[in-house]
């Protein structure tokens, strides 16, 4: 079994680069009193250059890398395409 991860620390390296960005998802509900679990944050950022380069400093700070693929795979983001990520946290 894998160790639980604390979803928070997400948000954490997120804030903490100045990431602008929406919550979405269970995560979000969570955040709202609902009675629910997960395992992912969900989220929707602002598609400004400046914004992007910010999220990329986080990923990177995360270990993000794709989901059911080599861990050799540069992190793209383009637009309208949603990511599915892992990360350490």
């Amino acid at each position: 079994m894998s160790e639980p991860r604390d979803l928070t620390s997400i948000l954490d390296v997120l804030l903490g680069e100045q990431v602008s960005f929406v919550l979405v998802g269970a995560l979000a509900a969570v955040a709202q009193g609902a009675p629910l679990m997960t395992q992912d944050v969900d989220i929707v950022q602002a598609r400004t250059p400046e914004n992007i380069d910010r999220l990329m400093t986080a990923l990177a700070k995360l270990h993000a890398r794709y989901r059911g693929r080599t861990p050799d795979q540069p992190l793209r983001l383009t637009a309208g395409r949603s990511r599915r990520l892992a990360t350490r946290c």
